[in-house]
């Protein structure tokens, strides 16, 4: 919780130092402001932080239950701070998402290549998320004593966790398209995790619409890039 206050209150002396009038303050308050301009220029050239911040618990996850598989409260702790730097990193995107939507692209990766979009509306969802992915990771540590086979939980969190970020990130429907697949797949284990037959069952009616929703979107990509040449989301709207 106190990180989430302190990253809170990070960004807000961010937004403040961007619009306060440099001529109306003076000593500390003139070098904090300073000091926040150094901070925003420098966030501003790093234009490959949506890339970092899924790659994250993308890499984290696995890294994580290979050392600690057998230490479960420092996989429980590598697993929180891994989720708060990633909440950080999401603030980091603040002063380029200030000066207007930030855009990332990995050329020709996949044939199209793939892209990363934040804007204003984007930014929101991810602190939204990663607040609440704190707290479930925190309080997961609890909740899971009293369940079997945790490494496998908590390294499909992760995942599920990159793939989130990457949907609300992607900037075109193929990045869309693929992170929502990673977080369908990479969620059912988390549904179907008790292997209870209620686990299963609900499980296996997870997948089903999951895999029925994404082939219905893929469908609907391959047909608006046949007809329109692209799967960018701007010359769509357009």
């Amino acid at each position: 919780i106190v990180y989430i206050v302190l990253g809170s209150l990070f960004a807000a002396f961010l937004l403040f130092a961007k619009n306060v009038d440099k001529d109306q303050v003076s000593g500390v308050m003139l070098f904090l402001v300073n000091l926040a301009d150094g901070i925003s220029n420098s966030l501003n050239n790093f234009k490959s932080l949506p890339l970092i911040i899924i790659l994250i618990p993308l890499i984290g996850g696995p890294v994580e239950m290979y050392f600690f598989r057998r230490r479960e409260n420092a996989r429980d702790m590598a697993i929180v701070y891994t989720t708060v730097l990633t909440f950080f990193l999401i603030l980091a995107l603040f002063p380029q998402v200030l000066e207007g939507t930030m855009r990332f692209e990995i050329p020709k990766a996949l044939g199209l290549g793939i892209r990363f979009k934040v804007d204003m509306l984007g930014f929101i969802m991810l602190v939204v998320s990663s607040i609440l992915w704190v707290l479930v990771s925190m309080y997961a540590h609890d909740y899971m004593t009293i369940e079997k086979h945790r490494n496998r939980f908590f390294l499909q969190m992760s995942i599920t966790y990159a793939g989130v970020l990457g949907t609300i990130m992607a900037g075109d429907l193929i990045t869309m398209f693929l992170f929502f697949e990673l977080m369908t797949f990479a969620s059912y284990f988390l549904v179907a995790h008790n292997q209870s037959k209620e686990s299963l069952i609900a499980g296996d009616s997870y997948i089903y619409m999951g895999v029925a929703g994404g082939l219905a979107l893929l469908l609907g990509i391959i047909l608006l890039y046949v007809n329109t040449g692209t799967v960018a989301f701007v010359p769509l709207a357009a």
